[in-house]
């Protein structure tokens, strides 16, 4: 059952992007990150087993959300960004609190996984600050508005990444 569901969201996703989902392992939730890309940049990706985290909590006044970033090797095109709406993804984070690696699946433009990669979770901290935030209740549309706003604000992934960095260090 879950290959079949890992399967069709592959055949959803565009190459360059990074979904996430939820499956049952050994009885337990766990979330997992699918990154789509064409085989050669998958590939290289997949040479180059280095991997960068950073994630932060964005908010606009009206919603806030969950921003995780990965990059693969130190190039700059390997950033691959996800969000996260506590409203409707409630499910999908509770599980980030107690995961002790966080696995991104590397999948083909060809729908095939290349390879898997289990990164030690370093999300637990900010998952926890990011749910025990008391907020207003916010629609889709007004998440969308926050997703856009900051993307535009920093102009591409890179610039998420350095802004996001730099708050870290704060």
């Amino acid at each position: 059952m879950r290959n079949m569901k890992m399967k069709e969201m592959f055949q959803k996703m565009k190459p360059g992007f990074m979904y996430s989902t939820v499956i049952s392992n050994e009885g337990t939730s766990e979330i997992v990150f699918v990154i789509k890309d064409y085989n050669h940049k998958v590939k290289k990706m997949v040479n180059n087993p280095y991997a960068n985290v950073r994630a932060g909590i964005e908010d606009n006044g009206t919603a806030s959300g969950l921003l995780y970033l990965v990059q693969f090797g130190d190039y700059e095109r390997n950033i691959y960004h996800s969000w996260f709406d506590k409203t409707i993804q409630l499910k999908q984070l509770i599980p980030l609190l107690n995961q002790k690696k966080v696995v991104h699946y590397f999948v083909n433009e060809r729908n095939q996984i290349v390879d898997i990669l289990a990164i030690p979770n370093s999300l637990n901290e900010i998952v926890h600050k990011y749910l025990q935030n008391v907020d207003p209740i916010w629609t889709i549309k007004e998440f969308d508005s926050l997703v856009y706003e900051t993307m535009r604000k920093h102009k591409s992934k890179l610039g998420l990444w350095k802004y996001i960095t730099k708050n870290m260090a704060s």
